[in-house]
């Protein structure tokens, strides 16, 4: 992952440096046609997926997500290739929770096996900068990226020992989109994405609102591209994944009138997203 990072830096600020374009007919031709997709100003694309999340020997909850996702696309610079791209994304679900029941009364008491579902929301905020510059003579494309963004989870069980959770992230997307012409019409394409992970915080909404400290973790995005030229823009369908992992949390301390005061500690936790998008570019 470090050298990753560390080649996505290099790419980025070579391709900034870089302001030349090739002279020859034929290579401007395949550069203005791969360029298209880059420059489209809005983007508005649907969302399904199949999301999981665990906490080994602990629980674990899956379920469907449907949702939407809008993103704005502005040129910096004129003529340089260097955009700005601000996305949201939203997705919401019902979900199935396996867990278990414990007594913070009784330390020594057996957990009781518990099934129940739930409400999951995932919001996510981004904006990032990059620049697409085209692969020697050749048909490719090529955009590194980085910016900053903002993940949030919501997490609602029903039934008996259910609480209100809301996770937050705070990362740094880098990553690099490969794109090449199939046929007149058709463009593929595919992008690489590693999360640097910044912080979290877990809310935990039970003896009193609970908050733990989230220092460690790493994810990462691997999505393909399909696109046809339509009159009006492009059609656009990308079936992706996504995985996270981040390690125990910090301590907090809850209290209850009745039980008196308890030490929570979010537990280390992996989840992922088995997706496929629709959208427009206009």
């Amino acid at each position: 992952m470090r050298f990753f990072f560390s080649f996505l830096i290099l790419t980025l600020f070579s391709s900034l440096s870089n302001s030349k374009v090739v002279e020859n007919a034929q290579s401007t031709s395949r550069y203005r046609l791969s360029k298209e997709s880059f420059d489209r100003s809005w983007s508005i694309r649907l969302h399904t997926s199949q999301f999981s999340y665990f906490e080994p020997d602990v629980m674990s909850e899956s379920g469907l997500l449907y949702g939407f996702e809008v993103q704005w696309t502005k040129e910096l610079l004129s003529r340089s290739d260097l955009a700005l791209q601000i996305g949201l994304e939203y997705q919401s679900g019902r979900i199935q929770y396996e867990g278990s029941l414990v007594s913070v009364e009784d330390p020594n008491a057996q957990p009781i096996p518990h099934q129940t579902h739930g409400d999951d929301l995932i919001t996510d905020l981004r904006a990032t900068v990059g620049r697409g510059f085209s692969v020697g003579n050749g048909p490719y494309r090529v955009k590194p990226y980085g910016g900053l963004a903002y993940r949030f989870l919501k997490d609602l069980p029903y039934g008996t020992g259910a609480y209100l959770r809301e996770i937050s992230y705070i990362y740094l997307p880098m990553g690099v989109v490969l794109e090449t012409k199939l046929r007149r019409e058709w463009q593929w394409g595919a992008t690489l994405e590693y999360d640097l992970f910044l912080g979290g915080m877990a809310k935990s909404y039970m003896f009193g609102t609970v908050e733990n400290h989230q220092s460690s973790g790493s994810g990462f995005q691997l999505s393909f591209d399909l696109r046809r030229k339509l009159s009006f823009g492009q059609l656009l369908i990308s079936p992706y994944y996504r995985f996270w992992k981040v390690e125990d949390s910090e301590k907090d301390v809850g209290s209850d009138p009745e039980v008196g005061e308890v030490v929570f500690t979010e537990p280390k936790n992996h989840s992922q997203m088995t997706g496929v998008l629709v959208g427009f570019e206009l």
